[in-house]
């Protein structure tokens, strides 16, 4: 029977001591003795049982130093120790019907032991088998670094073995580094091929033009894949569905089945599952078997998976179709029956099992169990790549779960994994021990992982995992899935607390074990995922932020209307984008050190739904935001000296005697702008008046446009003059010295000479000066709407359907609607400023009643133009004095028809 390999710590305890004092005992086999060997490794001549041996003789010379020959025969007096599967050896009584496909059994008696599989992957399992139970060897993650040898001078174990080991579960996957995976047993005994499967068995390039029939009908209309018309990168497994209830369809796939059994004779199993996503058929027959989320859609999909099944049973019936339990058709209807022959794929997310929601699916996988002769789990636990966050750490729930699953009949397990071995490697180590042995104690798994990996320091990096468990558990129980783990909960499970407690239990770890150590390197390798959970919080913040004054980075926030000065507005724009930015240079120095699962973070390429594009196109945004709000971004700039001349004017007569009218003489002492005065030792002491001048110049291709100067800070009163004339005055009150303040200088400035500058400063017996940057500029005109062009599709705008199609001759792209429905996005103005806004449209094909227009809505709607009827491209022009500075431009069809929307524009109005 299965022994437990952490109810033996006794009998380790004892092979260690004699490992260390090599002192053999009597009933033990001597492999190497005093760094002699003492035993040869016996293999037949094939392929497998050398691959084996030579793992073997690997791994005990790096225990021993010794290197154990090998042999396809011996009868010397040395140990014995035999590889071999299905081939009886000598001397041995192995019963093999007593092993399953993958098992193996690990037997010894007096100078002979015996690593026989199953078959060539069973024995090859006995080979790390025997290393990590009777040798000590552990591969935790990938690498020298996750890998555990224990040295010794002689190495032994126990005459009497009798140890049988059969896999709990057929399929045991984790999409992870291969080797690690054989290392801890992983493996599949029911090849497969095909998961989403409809675009594998009926290819829309084959088969849309001539039998459009076979795809799914919505509305009346059958749905052409959309992949087929699209020159973006979109998934082609995704969106669409086939129409399941024609008979010709199901003939089809079955046909295709069979093929690929005969095409792969290895391949046990061929899915014929539905694609990712919705679109499903809605014509009369369709609906008959079943519609909606309510069971009713796992009626007429299983509907179709036993036509199939049974198709193909009459010429493979020792092979399975696979088909999913997921999404909208996991619910079981009642006296739903099932081929024998189908296996069920049942998603599950383990990170939501607190959850009301997920506990009502383990009932449904329950019933599943009672219909069903195999269930498969699909489970998620790499999941940064696509939920936009760090996988949590399940420890208690892993341990739970696949238990639970084993109990109930389970037999195969799926996982979702990546090379993320700091921060999902624990979940990883511990699900491929239960994969093997659901009965082991999954707490002595940990305590052994937490001990040998991290030494001094196994209490504060358990720890770490104990509260980021711990806080997740608790964040998600009011969700039924990860999708549903939305930004909002995110901060509120990874809190400001929550986050420096971890960052504690790093310190405190690095303060235990020396800075030269192994154990050193991984707790700076597993502080590194609490680098990644931080620097994503931070994003979040800072886009919460955004959100509360109106830019829409991050739909998950609610948005506000708070106002705030624009260089608020500006530092948090900054502050998010350097957020981002920060994460992203994060990330590439873990590229290859096992931290994060770079390639999920990215692949597949351009697809917005990975990690590094969606925050690419949050970035962009930013970028395009401050592009509209940063003066340094948005400006035509007039360069202004460095050394302004300067006057001090301690009686204050320089208003009366006219200072601002003249150009002052060389020979005036100059001052550093900007700047304290008093931080220059002549003026260290000086408090009072002091008057600034300098010079710019306007070139005559500018002199139209409005000019404007702007000062980030003066302390603490200001009178501006440009060519002699009062420019505007910063009055002197609370908060003045460090108040930004700008005039319209447009009517003072005269083209293609000199212009000057004279400031008056009153520091009122402070620190005084113009200590902040002054800067004179022309605004750029610029759409303040994003991609108001749509040259770039649908980015920055919300609907739902809508299509890019080419518009009016010479403007490129426009957006399109063929039904009713609005297309919408959030355009920050300022209050109280005046604005032009324009568009083009175009109808066609307008149902009686129907009309088309755009409008902006921000403390009242302001109608930019309409069309009642069917039109060809026209403009509309309008302007408008902004109310809030949160407003929503709208592009609206009513009733049924089709509208044409292009060139949206706002554009701020020159006073």
């Amino acid at each position: 029977m299965k022994k437990n390999l952490f109810t033996t710590t006794i009998v380790l305890q004892i092979i260690c001591i004699i490992f260390c004092n090599f002192n053999i005992q009597a009933g033990e086999l001597l492999l190497v003795k005093n760094r002699k060997a003492n035993s040869i490794i016996i293999a037949k001549d094939d392929r497998p049982a050398q691959k084996a041996a030579k793992k073997l003789q690997k791994y005990l010379k790096e225990i021993t130093g010794i290197n154990i020959p090998i042999k396809s025969s011996y009868s010397g007096q040395k140990t014995k120790i035999f590889i071999s599967y299905s081939n009886p050896v000598k001397g041995f009584s192995i019963d093999t019907r007593k092993l399953k496909t993958q098992g193996f059994i690990i037997k010894s008696m007096k100078n002979a032991a015996i690593l026989m599989g199953k078959d060539a992957e069973g024995m090859e399992n006995s080979v790390y088998f025997f290393l990590r139970k009777y040798c000590g060897v552990r591969w935790y993650f990938p690498g020298k670094l996750g890998t555990i040898i224990p040295r010794r001078q002689t190495l032994a174990i126990a005459d009497n073995i009798n140890d049988i080991q059969n896999p709990d579960f057929v399929v045991r996957e984790l999409w992870v580094n291969k080797k690690w995976g054989k290392h801890n047993l992983l493996g599949n005994s029911c090849p497969r091929k095909y998961g989403h499967a409809f675009l594998a068995h009926v290819p829309p390039e084959k088969y849309w033009k001539t039998n459009p029939e076979y795809f799914a009908e919505i509305k009346g209309k059958r749905q052409c894949p959309a992949y087929l018309n699209s020159k973006k990168r979109i998934r082609k497994w995704c969106g669409w569905q086939l129409c399941t209830s024609n008979p010709k369809v199901v003939d089809i796939v079955a046909e295709n089945v069979c093929k690929t059994f005969a095409k792969y004779p290895k391949i046990k199993v061929v899915g014929i599952s539905p694609n990712d996503g919705g679109g499903w058929c809605e014509c009369p027959k369709c609906k008959a078997l079943g519609h909606g989320k309510n069971s009713g859609l796992t009626k007429r999909l299983f509907t179709y998976a036993n036509a199939v099944a049974k198709k193909v049973a009459k010429k493979y019936p020792d092979k399975y179709v696979l088909m999913f339990a997921y999404g909208d058709y996991v619910k079981v209807p009642e006296n739903l029956k099932l081929e024998p022959n189908i296996i069920v794929y049942f998603t599950y997310m383990g990170a939501c099992r607190t959850s009301p929601t997920n506990q009502a699916r383990l009932r449904e996988l329950e019933k599943w169990g009672k219909i069903s002769s195999h269930i498969w789990i699909y489970e998620y636990l790499m999941v940064e790549g696509w939920v936009h966050h760090d996988p949590p750490v399940l420890i208690d729930t892993l341990g739970w779960e696949i238990s639970y699953f084993h109990k109930i009949g389970v037999d195969g397990f799926i996982a979702q994994a990546g090379n993320d071995w700091a921060m999902n490697g624990a979940n990883y180590y511990l699900s491929a021990q239960l994969l093997w042995d659901s009965s082991l104690n999954s707490q002595k798994i940990m305590e052994e992982y937490y001990s040998l990996l991290f030494g001094k320091a196994a209490s504060a990096i358990q720890k770490y995992h104990k509260i980021k468990e711990q806080a997740w558990t608790e964040g998600v129980r009011s969700v039924g899935k990860l999708s549903q783990v939305t930004d909002v909960i995110y901060l509120n499970i990874y809190t400001d607390k929550i986050i420096a407690e971890c960052r504690k239990c790093f310190v405190n770890a690095k303060s235990l074990v020396s800075p030269n150590s192994k154990a050193f390197k991984r707790i700076e390798m597993f502080h590194n995922s609490l680098t990644f959970t931080e620097n994503h919080a931070a994003i979040l913040k800072a886009t919460k932020k955004l959100s509360e004054i109106g830019i829409p980075i991050n739909y998950h926030f609610k948005h506000g209307n708070k106002l705030v000065t624009k260089k608020e507005k500006l530092q948090r724009l900054e502050d998010a984008e350097k957020a981002i930015k920060q994460q992203f240079k994060f990330i590439e120095t873990q590229k290859k050190t096992g931290t994060i699962a770079y390639s999920w973070l990215h692949s597949p390429g351009n697809w917005d739904g990975r990690y590094i594009p969606r925050q690419k196109k949050k970035l962009k945004r930013i970028e395009r935001y401050l592009k509209s709000f940063s003066p340094e971004q948005n400006r035509i700039i007039y360069k202004l000296p460095a050394m302004w001349e300067f006057r001090l004017d301690p009686k204050n007569t320089g208003i009366k005697q006219k200072w601002f009218k003249e150009t002052w003489s060389n020979n005036v002492k100059k001052i550093t702008v900007p700047a304290f005065w008093n931080k220059t030792p002549s003026y260290s002491k000086y408090s009072g008046v002091a008057w600034y001048q300098a010079t710019f110049e306007v070139n005559k291709n500018n002199s139209k446009k409005e000019i404007f100067i702007n000062f980030d800070a003066v302390d603490a009163e200001a009178d501006v003059y440009i060519n002699g004339k009062f420019a505007g005055k910063h009055p002197y009150q609370s908060g003045s010295w460090q108040t930004p303040f700008k005039f319209d200088i447009s009517k003072l400035v005269i083209p293609n000479q000199k212009n000057t500058i004279t400031v008056r400063v009153d520091g009122h017996g402070r620190n005084s000066g113009i200590w902040q940057p002054v800067t004179v500029y022309s605004p750029k005109e610029d759409n303040l709407v994003l991609n108001g062009d749509f040259s770039n599709g649908t980015f920055e705008w919300h609907a739902r359907p809508s299509l890019v199609v080419q518009g009016k001759k010479g403007f490129g792209k426009c957006a399109m609607r063929t039904s009713a429905g609005q297309i919408t996005q959030r355009v920050c103005l300022v209050a109280g400023q005046k604005y032009k806004f324009s568009a083009w449209m175009k109808t066609d094909k307008l149902a009686n009643k129907a009309y088309v227009d755009i409008y902006l809505a921000g403390g009242g709607k302001c109608y930019l133009g309409n069309l009642n009827k069917n039109s060809d491209w026209k403009y509309f022009e309008k302007t408008f004095i902004a109310q809030k500075d949160l407003n929503i431009i709208t592009l609206r069809l009513r009733n049924k028809g089709k509208a044409y929307f292009d060139n949206i524009s706002i554009t701020r109005i020159k006073k």
